[in-house]
């Protein structure tokens, strides 16, 4: 199966250098070594291009699963530490912790971004550590890894404390009650809880955050350059931004939970009750 993708990929990469030296007259610079490597060179601007990323590496699949599942007796908080991607954590009946990781090598076009991408999902381990009831979740370092992404499903008992820490994903956390921690570089994080304290940081993107808690302390929500919205018992709350490209708006309660939404560039909103 793996010969016949590599034919097929062969063939497409044949018809898209002759359609493009044909389109752009530079056919007759065309050279094709048509041995195993398959040695693409053009004058076309491409030769940054490593064409044997995408080739010469059939040996390693694109993709790959890994699963784990820890007993969440005396873990009070999980801590996934990721990298791209995008990450689910949703509630489950048991009081057992489900993981599980699709790792995929990037692309870039239709060339695979680095060989090494490549050969980090097929080396790539799942890897859980247990201190001081906090369960880290992570995949091994290695070269390549930023070549990768990482898409995460996590199955955790309603108490638990979620942590998150990703550099460019899209985050997804609902119904836990234990409280949510997210810190992301570049994306989108989405939480849904019914309460539980919440501090959410995205860099760059959007956050929207959503509570039914009837308990809340004080309500911090902040967009250095982009908009805010809060929403307090189903009712919009309107209020002045101070000068500038930014937007903030903080409020003082008595109740349980704190509520913290930052962002630095995008919009933040939020929903309380």
């Amino acid at each position: 199966m793996k010969r016949i993708r590599y034919a097929l990929r062969t063939l497409v990469w044949l018809g898209l250098v002759l359609a493009l030296s044909i389109e752009t007259g530079t056919a007759q610079d065309l050279n094709l070594d048509l041995n195993l490597n398959l040695n693409l060179n053009l004058d076309l601007g491409l030769d940054h291009l490593d064409y044997h990323d995408y080739l010469d590496y059939d040996d390693y699949d694109d993709d790959r699963e890994l699963t784990a599942e820890v007993s969440a007796d005396g873990i009070d908080e999980i801590l996934l530490n990721g990298h791209d991607g995008k990450a689910t954590i949703e509630v489950g009946t048991s009081d057992q912790i489900r993981i599980r990781v699709r790792i995929k090598a990037k692309r870039k076009g239709l060339v695979y971004k680095s060989s090494a991408g490549r050969a980090y999902v097929e080396d790539a381990r799942l890897e859980t550590d247990t201190r001081g009831g906090t369960l880290k979740v992570t995949l091994s370092d290695g070269r390549g890894h930023k070549d990768t992404e990482e898409a995460w499903t996590i199955i955790v008992p309603r108490r638990l404390a979620v942590v998150v820490e990703m550099s460019a994903a899209s985050i997804d956390i609902t119904d836990v009650t234990g409280g949510v921690e997210v810190n992301l570089g570049v994306g989108k994080a989405n939480v849904d809880v019914p309460r539980g304290n919440i501090e959410v940081r995205v860099s760059v993107g959007n956050a929207t955050v959503e509570t039914q808690t009837d308990s809340y302390g004080d309500v911090d929500l902040r967009a250095q350059v982009g908009k805010t919205r809060l929403w307090i018992g189903g009712h919009r709350i309107k209020y002045s931004n101070p000068p500038g490209p930014g937007s903030k708006v903080s409020m003082e309660g008595e109740g349980r939970d704190q509520i913290k939404v930052f962002v630095q560039v995008g919009d933040a909103s939020l929903r309380v009750g």
